[in-house]
């Protein structure tokens, strides 16, 4: 859900939508940057669909 939530988030810029999204992204953005945040989301999306 992480994944998913930041993906959308990283990728669609919808105000008032995806709330918990756009936090997890601007927060994995200080750390990864605006390009690195949607390429580690969708790195690990597979990886949680497999496992969860």
């Amino acid at each position: 859900m992480v994944a998913s939530s930041t993906l959308e988030a990283s990728l669609i810029n919808m105000v008032g939508e995806n709330g918990l999204g756009h936090a997890l992204a601007s927060g994995f953005g200080h750390f990864l940057g605006h390009i690195g945040t949607p390429l580690v989301a969708l790195a690990l999306f597979p990886l949680s669909a497999c496992h969860g």
